[in-house]
């Protein structure tokens, strides 16, 4: 894989990919089950006593082979 790879702790279940493609930088990762490029992403966590409590995540995206919106909420362990 050209780019780089990161794992969030709060949600391991598959890693993001960072590409540069021409003078453009895109995440990818795996949205409702399908591959897809990162649109946005919003973390609801609160304090916690050494690092934040990650309560759940919203994952918005477009899906990489068919251009169709996905969306998946990933809520901790």
């Amino acid at each position: 894989v050209s780019g780089y790879k990161m794992t969030m702790v709060a949600a391991p279940q598959g890693p993001i990919t960072v590409k540069k493609e021409g003078n453009a930088v895109r995440a990818e990762l795996v949205i409702d089950g399908r591959p897809a490029v990162v649109e946005k992403m919003y973390i609801n966590a609160s304090d916690g006593l050494l690092w934040p409590k990650v309560h759940y995540i919203e994952l918005y995206g477009v899906d990489l082979q068919t251009g169709e919106k996905r969306f998946e909420k990933v809520i901790p362990k």
